[in-house]
């Protein structure tokens, strides 16, 4: 119970003091190579690893030559770990599961940053489900908030 309040504490602080943007933007995932992936997720450089969860913009569905809109991509078949590009550098994010399911929440201390999505929407298609919603990137100099579908494959 300590660590949910000392979350909860961080996060309203991180939130408080969140308020000034950096020039150009944190988040860079769409420029994500499957090598800086892996060395986030702890593969070997050359390793090809399943992704069953992803985060991507909430963009009209991209053409067939449209850039590629992901801002994380999960490690394994679920979403507890994540993985995100942000100051040209890969990131793994860790979940913590306050009981509640949304806002989802993860974080990564040693790098000072928390990764919230916070659902609005779900459209359910049969077996899998797609949330609409938004996705904010936190450190203590800069938030950014990005409109965003969270869906895990099945």
């Amino acid at each position: 119970m300590k660590k949910r309040w000392t979350l909860a504490a961080m996060i309203t602080c991180t939130l408080t003091c969140a308020v000034a943007q950096e020039e150009g933007r944190l988040l860079q995932t769409p420029k994500m190579t499957r090598a800086e992936f892996n060395q986030a997720a702890g593969y070997g450089k050359d390793a090809d690893p399943d992704s069953y969860c992803y985060i991507v913009l909430d963009e009209p569905y991209a053409k067939d030559d449209a850039p590629d809109l992901t801002l994380a991509r999960g490690i394994g078949d679920g979403a507890e770990k994540m993985v995100i590009k942000v100051n040209q550098s890969p990131v793994k994010m860790v979940s913590e599961n306050l009981g509640v399911s949304s806002p989802y929440i993860w974080h990564n201390q040693k790098a000072n940053l928390f990764m919230v999505f916070d659902t609005t929407r779900v459209v359910d298609y049969g077996e899998s489900s797609i949330l609409f919603g938004q996705l904010s990137i936190i450190t203590p100099q800069a938030k950014e908030v990005y409109q965003a579908r969270f869906s895990c494959l099945d």
